[in-house]
């Protein structure tokens, strides 16, 4: 969806690293990494208050009886990443 539709002007490279739905299928939090920018915070700022229009669209999209609330989230997926591959070197220099 965010291929063929861009709430941005400029161009971002976005992608969702994970997507942690409640049990009852009501609520959804959505992990996003934002490469090549320096403004994370308010570009998820940004998207979150697109959200309506985004639930709209994978309403469209999705065949459920119900479209989750949803809120964009930034991904620490890179400094958990750093992290291990600092502690796997340090394993392997001892």
């Amino acid at each position: 969806m965010f291929v063929k539709e861009s709430f941005f002007k400029e161009y971002l490279m976005i992608s969702v690293v994970l997507v942690d739905v409640s049990d009852d299928l009501k609520y959804a939090k959505i992990y996003l990494s934002i490469y090549n920018n320096d403004d994370i915070d308010l570009i998820i700022k940004e998207i979150n208050n697109k959200k309506n229009a985004i639930k709209f669209k994978m309403g469209n999209k999705l065949k459920a009886k119900y479209v989750p609330e949803i809120i964009f989230l930034k991904s620490d997926e890179y400094a958990y990443l750093d992290k291990m591959n600092n502690l796997i070197n340090k394993s392997l220099d001892e």
